[in-house]
């Protein structure tokens, strides 16, 4: 059984007790119950009486574990070459062309034709990202345009309803069943 003594951080003094495993593993063989500590909370008094056990042991002989010396990084070798004035580098704006009313209008029309998005924006010479954005800006606008009229009787069963751009004559209810 050893006694060790180490320094908290905020200055508090703990003692640790170590049995070793080979006198239980030697117990446990000689078919001995091994020495076991009762597990209990502690509490003053036990503290009280561990303190006491320490202060009658000769404790100027433990000898306490001196922290190991961190190591130093090896230096790497095959790094490649550092220069020393990196070149600076400029980037340049991504220009985007702008589409005029009467491109946009014939885009949005063959795009409402049913003709693929990639298609059309590359024969626009425009981003495909940039024609999405044109073409959801015109769908939400035509909605908004056929939603201010109010709500329309549905052609197959006449219940009041807002038209869409996708249906603009029936009701969802008429459209899915």
């Amino acid at each position: 059984m050893t006694y060790m003594l180490r320094d908290l951080p905020d200055g508090q003094v703990e003692i640790t007790i170590s049995r070793p495993l080979a006198d239980r593993f030697v117990a446990f063989l000689k078919h001995e119950e091994p020495e076991l500590i009762e597990e209990e909370p502690a509490g003053f008094g036990t503290a009280q009486a561990d303190a006491a056990e320490a202060e009658t042991l000769n404790l100027g002989e433990i000898v306490t574990e001196t922290p190991k010396p961190k190591r130093r990084r090896k230096a790497v070798t095959n790094l490649p070459a550092v220069i020393d004035q990196p070149t600076p580098t400029a980037f340049l704006p991504v220009l985007r062309p702008v589409l005029t009313e009467l491109q946009l209008d014939e885009a949005f029309a063959r795009l409402g034709g049913g003709e693929k998005l990639a298609s059309v924006a590359i024969s626009f010479g425009v981003p495909m990202a940039q024609l999405r954005g044109y073409w959801a800006a015109h769908c939400r606008q035509v909605q908004r345009h056929i939603a201010e009229a109010g709500k329309q009787p549905c052609s197959l069963c006449q219940t009041p309803f807002v038209p869409s751009i996708s249906h603009p004559d029936s009701c969802a209810r008429c459209n899915h069943g």
